[in-house]
């Protein structure tokens, strides 16, 4: 586990994104922020699985913004976190 965490950087600058294996963001549940988000990230990424962590918008409705949808995916954390170790993803394809 912890060497899957020390693989992990949270980051808001857009340039660091560049050669990471994956995208995850985690910004505010509003369509508008997440597509702003999406963008300036595949703008430096293109071609990359991207994630978002949402627990109310349709990921299909979010892959929209994507450049490709089926390399869109939801990752929808359980709460509270620390005691459940469980995770939902869900593809972006409609």
């Amino acid at each position: 586990r912890d060497a899957v965490l020390g693989r992990i950087t949270a980051t808001a600058d857009y340039g660091a994104l560049k050669g990471v294996d994956m995208i995850v963001e985690a910004v505010f549940e509003d369509r508008k922020v997440k597509a702003d988000a999406t963008a300036k990230a595949q703008a430096v990424m293109p071609d990359i699985v991207f994630g978002s962590n949402t627990s109310t918008l349709p990921i299909t409705s979010l892959a929209e913004t994507a450049k490709d949808p089926a390399k869109f995916i939801g990752i929808h954390f359980f709460s509270p976190v620390e005691r459940m170790g469980l995770e939902e993803l869900q593809d972006g394809r409609p």
